[in-house]
């Protein structure tokens, strides 16, 4: 109960303190429970047993929270961002934000290393967990309820990961076989969803050591060969790759997180155009950095978790301006979410968490 209406008084803040006229934490807990469906009388009665000198807040008001206001108050963002996003979706904002507003589904991949999802349907459902099938991967199950999955002996051992379909479809665009970097690895999600039909090696790097520790883990769980380096955290780029190439390269860029607001509501909260000029930033590096050990012929695939053009289309048009010797190669994937050559699913559209897909080939001599 706490943790549903934290996340949703996130979600909702900005609507609530234009209707309640206050900033008041406790109003706006309360103003919370009334939208729910408390009652505004019980509401009053709370708020004046804490502020009984108090004029009690138009707590009725909360009840009206779908009606639209502005943009960046209806998404609770802040109005720069906003404006991009409605330059970008047009009426269609509406969609987008009561979409990433809702709760995310929870989505397993079935590892292939060891089991196929008709057999991980099977076990599941004698551990007492009901699923259905996934509507643009063959390997994701939607769980059906809430259960304690890291609990389940079948994730002990290594049958399935926790992964939205939008982050597998960016994992498909990586090729299947050769020498691979994956140069943002994090906690390995990407990095095990293409080693479970990978032939080659992989390396996985990051410049954050826990999470980094994690994906060895989660290998040695899953049962995939995958190699891991601790990059430094200077930006230097360390000799042992600056030396070597590779046949593919996966950039899943840090970035906003944008379209993940169905998991990580607070991400409204953090993005204002400095962001986002330190997001692109960083994300242009990295392209810069993967290009460089890339070898001739081979691919840069760059992933973002994001809604924000700056940080998906405008980047590699920004890249392929100032590096020649690239081509964009058509991303794989169901037709319905691509967008151009591009991968492009959105919370509203195809009900994953919103990502962005480009794969690119090296193709000077």
């Amino acid at each position: 109960f706490l943790f549903d209406g934290l996340y949703q008084l996130i979600r909702y803040e900005s609507r609530l303190k234009e209707r309640l006229k206050t900033s008041d934490p406790l109003v706006l807990w309360l103003g919370w429970l009334v939208h729910d469906g408390y009652d505004p009388a019980l509401a009053r009665d709370h708020y004046l047993t804490v502020n009984p000198a108090m004029t009690c807040p138009p707590f009725e008001e909360a009840q009206l929270l779908a009606e639209r206001t502005s943009v960046a108050v209806y998404a609770g963002l802040h109005p720069q961002i906003a404006s991009l996003l409605l330059d970008r979706y047009g009426d269609d904002i509406w969609s987008w934000v009561d979409a990433s507003n809702e709760r995310a589904p929870v989505t397993l991949r079935a590892n292939l290393k060891k089991t196929s999802p008709g057999e991980l349907v099977k076990r599941l459902a004698s551990e007492g967990i009901p699923t259905h099938p996934g509507k643009w991967c063959e390997e994701s199950l939607h769980v059906e309820g809430r259960h304690n999955l890291a609990g389940m002996r079948s994730f002990r051992d290594g049958w399935f990961e926790i992964q939205d379909e939008g982050s597998l479809l960016l994992s498909k665009l990586v090729p299947k076989e050769g020498r691979g970097l994956d140069l943002c690895a994090g906690a390995g999600g990407k990095t095990l969803a293409i080693a479970a039909e990978y032939e080659g090696s992989i390396l996985a790097t990051d410049i954050r050591e826990g999470p980094l520790n994690e994906t060895l883990r989660r290998t040695q769980r899953a049962g995939v060969q995958v190699q891991t380096r601790l990059l430094p955290r200077d930006g230097s780029w360390p000799s042992h790759l600056a030396e070597r190439t590779f046949d593919w390269v996966l950039v899943d860029a840090p970035c906003t997180g944008l379209g993940v607001l169905r998991r990580h509501p607070v991400h409204r909260w953090m993005v204002d155009p400095d962001r986002l000029h330190e997001m692109t930033t960083t994300q242009d590096l990295l392209l810069d950095r993967a290009a460089s050990v890339t070898s001739p012929g081979g691919f840069l695939i760059y992933g973002t978790c994001s809604s924000m053009p700056a940080e998906n289309h405008e980047r590699i048009q920004a890249f392929l301006d100032r590096t020649p010797g690239w081509k964009i190669i058509p991303a794989p994937g169901p037709p319905e979410c691509l967008e151009g050559s591009f991968l492009c699913c959105e919370p509203h559209v195809h009900h994953t968490d919103g990502f962005f897909g480009a794969k690119l080939q090296r193709v000077d001599p």
